[in-house]
């Protein structure tokens, strides 16, 4: 049985007009990938193609922590743009050579063609999943999700990617301390966030096992 890989897909929101909030945009999302790929020991290949779009893959049990943690890099970060992003759970048969720009595989396909979906619908969605996997509760569950990441504040996105990417901090202190507030302030910006409520969603994704439709 072929391991099911997630291939994310992403486009830049309002880059057309924002030559350097696009620069630094591509600069957060690599380093932001660049660090999950280290913490879990991943390649995650980011590429990035056609100025404003990029694309990464990781096991599919990775993608939704993933997901969450790009989110929360780019609404927390001064000057960056958000992106929609186009998730494909499948197969893959090539990861490519120097980059993914000549990967291949369903997951690619299916991640492409959900980018394309978003980019022309008129849904204020900017994230979705598809592929050749069952995902009907997946597609409702980053539905949801989508919906809170973009209600998130700058300071709350702030508070969640430390959360996400400094597994070294095991206490809110420690956590306030790093973005300079009280141990109050950060976890009023994390619980009105919605972010703990996450937390079974994010347990349910890394140790689902992820099969191809037969």
């Amino acid at each position: 049985m072929s391991e099911i890989h997630a291939v994310l897909t992403g486009d830049l929101i309002g880059s057309r007009t924002q030559s350097d909030a696009t620069e630094t945009s591509m600069r957060v999302l690599a380093e932001t990938c660049a660090a999950f790929g280290e913490l879990y020991s991943l390649d995650l290949r980011f590429t990035r193609h056609r100025g404003d779009g990029w694309q990464v893959i990781v096991p599919a049990n990775y993608f939704y922590d993933l997901t969450l943690t790009i989110a929360a890099r780019l609404k927390a970060a001064k000057g960056a743009l958000p992106s929609k992003i186009g998730i494909g759970l499948g197969p893959i048969t090539s990861r490519g050579t120097d980059s993914l720009s000549d990967a291949s595989g369903s997951a690619f396909i299916a991640s492409g063609e959900m980018l394309e979906f978003l980019s022309a619908s008129s849904s204020t969605a900017t994230i979705s999943v598809a592929g050749p996997v069952p995902h009907q509760m997946h597609q409702a569950i980053i539905r949801i999700t989508d919906w809170m990441i973009q209600g998130w504040t700058q300071p709350q996105a702030e508070a969640v990617a430390v959360y996400m990417q400094r597994h070294d901090l095991h206490t809110n202190k420690e956590r306030a301390t790093i973005l300079g507030i009280s141990r109050q302030a950060f976890e009023a910006r994390v619980n009105s966030s919605g972010f703990p409520e996450l937390a079974d969603a994010r347990n349910a994704f890394m140790h689902s096992e992820f099969e191809a439709a037969t």
